[in-house]
């Protein structure tokens, strides 16, 4: 995927994503700083993009506080995570299908949900959904899986004193 197509995605029109800021890095590597049009203090998104504007990586941080934790998930924290990495990733197969799924579905212990068509069980997930929902729900703290086009890691880390949900997904594998 190239910068053009990202500005066209699904994922930068949803979610309104607008460029902050350029830099342009001695090794030729180009970051593009994104905001979201809503809850911009909890979302940051930064691209790196090679010379001819292909996407090489993509990184979308989370606040933790913002995203909650297992007893209650935001709904607007999984829906930005796992289109992230579903438009992104513009790739399908059994594990990312699974792995977009499973963010989607997770709901917190104490949260009440009434669902139309009721999720499938985590339990019946794949391993590395189930530990993907781990980390999104801040009880793991680090999922890295290889697929055939992409390296997705999923960490929760600590900047200047603010808990984040780091997910960056690496094109150059």
């Amino acid at each position: 995927m190239d910068y053009e197509e990202f500005q066209k995605s699904e994922f930068a029109s949803f979610f309104n994503t607008q460029e902050v800021e350029r830099i342009q890095e001695p090794n030729g590597v180009i970051r593009v700083r994104l905001k979201t049009g809503g809850f911009q203090e909890f979302v940051d998104i930064e691209l790196k993009l090679d010379a001819s504007l292909r996407l090489r990586q993509a990184s979308l941080e989370l606040a933790r506080a913002w995203i909650g934790n297992e007893d209650s998930l935001n709904p607007f924290a999984k829906d930005i995570c796992k289109s992230f990495i579903h438009d992104l990733a513009n790739f399908s197969n059994k594990k990312l299908q699974d792995l977009v799924e499973g963010i989607w579905d997770i709901r917190g212990k104490k949260d009440e949900v009434i669902y139309i068509k009721p999720p499938a069980p985590s339990t019946t997930r794949l391993a590395e959904t189930q530990n993907a929902i781990k980390v999104f729900s801040g009880v793991l703290p680090l999922l890295e899986l290889k697929l055939p086009k992409f390296k997705l890691k999923m960490e929760n880390i600590e900047i200047a004193g603010k808990t984040l949900l780091r997910v960056i997904l690496n094109f150059e594998v």
